[in-house]
C-alpha cells in the first residue's frame, strides 16, 4: 500500500470517528456516621456558612446587579476591596493610638470620623466566625444561584408574553430580546434606557427602532410591572449544603481506607472523616468544586461531584440483541451460546435445604391449624341450625 492510499485511508479513519456526547452527572461518596462533636463541630460551620450565604442573597438579588452576578469574580473583587479599605482604616487607627500613647502625636493626623467607623465593621469571615475562602464559595455559590435565577424569570416572562394577545408582532418580539440579554433589561428596570450602547452583533437597535413611542413607552412600563410581580427573592433557609473547591478538600488514604480532608473554620486545622468506600475522583486531573451536603438526621457527610460522562444512544445502536434465560444450575444463559454463573445451584443448596427443612417442620402445625378451622366451623353451623328449630 503506498503511502498516499495509507494518509487517504487515516483521514477517512478520522471523518468517520464520532464524537462520543456527554452529560453532567453527580458522583456521591459517604462518610462513615460521625460522633456527636463531629456533628456539632460541622453543624455550626454550616449554619455560620449559611448565615453569610443569606446576607448576600439580600445585598445581590437586586435589579442593581443583575450583570453583576453573570460573573462571581466581580462581587467577589468589590467585598475584597471594601474588606482592604477596612484593614487600611484599622492599622491608621493602631499607628495614632500608639502614637497618642507615646506623645508623639504632634506631626500626625488625626483619624476623621469616617475612618474611625470603618475601623469598627467586622469582615466577613469575622461576623460568621468562617475562613475568607468559604466567604469566597458562598459569593460564587450565591451568583451562580441567582444567575439561574433571572435566566429562569426571562423565560417564565416570555410565556408570558406569548400568551399575551393584545400584543403587537414588534412588541412581542422587542419584548422576548430583552428578556434574554440581562443588559438592556437592567437599564430599563434602573430608567437608564438611553444610556445602552450600542454593539454591531445586538439586534436590540433594530427592534426598538421599530416601535413607536407610544409603544417603547408602553413596554417599558409592561416590562417592570411583569418583573416586579414575578421576581422571586431568594434566601439561605436551609444550612445544609456548602461549596467547596479543589483547595479546600481532597481524599487521602490512611489506614488503608479512603479519608475527606476539609478545610474547617479555624484557619491551619483540618479534619478527616473516613469515608464508607473508595473515592476515585479526586485526582489532580478531576479536581475540582465539589458540594458538601450535611444529613443531621443519618449523622454523615455527602460529598456530591459533578463529572462528564459520556452517552450511549441504546435505540440507535445496531449490536445483535441477545435473549437471556435464568435457571437453577446455570444462573443465565444466552442465546448467543455463553453461560453466566455455572454451579449456581451449588453455592444456593444449603439454604434452599434449611428452607426446606423450615416448611417441613411447619406443616404439621399448618395442618393442625386447619383441621382445627374446619372443626370450628362445623361446630358453628350446628349451633346455627339448633337455635333456628327452637324458634
Amino acid at each position: 500500500m503506498s503511502r498516499l492510499s495509507r494518509k487517504t485511508e487515516s483521514c477517512s479513519q478520522k471523518m468517520t470517528r464520532r464524537k462520543l456526547r456527554t452529560q453532567i452527572k453527580t458522583i456521591r461518596a459517604y462518610t462513615v456516621r460521625l460522633s456527636d462533636d463531629e456533628l456539632q463541630e460541622l453543624d455550626k460551620l454550616f449554619n455560620n456558612y449559611g448565615r453569610c450565604r443569606d446576607l448576600l442573597y439580600g445585598q445581590l438579588c437586586g435589579i442593581n446587579h443583575m450583570t453583576d452576578v453573570e460573573n462571581w469574580r466581580g462581587p467577589r473583587d468589590r467585598i475584597r476591596q471594601h474588606e482592604g479599605k477596612i484593614k487600611q482604616a484599622r492599622k491608621a487607627l493602631r499607628s495614632w493610638k500608639k502614637a497618642y500613647a507615646e506623645n508623639k502625636t504632634q506631626n500626625m493626623k488625626v483619624p476623621d470620623s469616617g475612618t474611625v467607623r470603618l475601623a469598627r465593621q467586622k469582615l466577613l469571615n469575622e461576623q460568621f466566625h468562617i475562613q475568607g475562602r468559604h466567604v469566597t464559595e458562598a459569593v460564587k455559590e450565591v451568583c451562580m444561584n441567582l444567575n439561574s435565577m433571572w435566566t429562569n424569570l426571562g423565560l417564565k416572562l416570555k410565556k408570558i408574553v406569548q400568551a399575551n394577545e393584545s400584543l403587537a408582532k414588534e412588541e412581542r418580539q422587542y419584548l422576548n430580546y430583552v428578556f434574554t440579554a440581562s443588559y438592556y433589561w437592567q437599564l430599563i428596570l434602573q430608567g437608564r434606557e438611553n444610556e445602552a450602547e450600542s454593539s454591531k452583533e445586538s439586534k436590540y437597535p433594530v427592534l426598538r427602532a421599530a416601535l413607536t413611542k407610544d409603544q417603547l413607552r408602553h413596554c417599558f412600563g409592561y416590562i417592570r410591572r411583569l418583573t416586579r410581580k414575578h421576581k422571586p427573592y431568594p434566601h439561605s433557609s436551609a444550612a445544609r449544603c456548602m461549596l467547596y473547591d479543589e483547595i479546600m478538600w481532597k481524599v487521602i488514604q490512611k489506614d488503608g481506607a479512603d479519608h475527606l480532608d476539609i478545610m474547617t473554620a479555624v484557619s491551619g486545622k483540618r479534619k478527616q472523616l473516613k469515608l464508607t468506600g473508595p473515592f476515585c475522583y479526586a485526582n489532580k486531573k478531576k479536581r475540582g468544586d465539589v458540594q458538601l451536603i450535611l444529613d443531621r438526621d443519618k449523622k454523615r457527610l455527602e460529598v456530591h461531584r459533578a463529572i462528564k460522562a459520556a452517552v450511549h444512544d441504546l435505540h440507535k445502536s445496531k449490536k445483535k440483541k441477545v435473549g437471556m434465560d435464568k435457571g437453577l444450575a446455570t444462573l443465565l444463559s444466552c442465546s448467543s451460546g455463553h453461560e453466566y454463573g455455572f454451579n449456581f445451584s451449588q453455592l444456593v443448596n444449603a439454604e434452599a435445604e434449611r428452607i426446606n427443612r423450615r416448611n417441613t417442620n411447619r406443616n404439621k402445625y399448618i395442618q393442625a391449624a386447619k383441621e382445627l378451622r374446619h372443626e370450628l366451623s362445623a361446630l358453628q353451623a350446628k349451633l346455627a341450625i339448633q337455635a333456628f328449630g327452637q324458634d
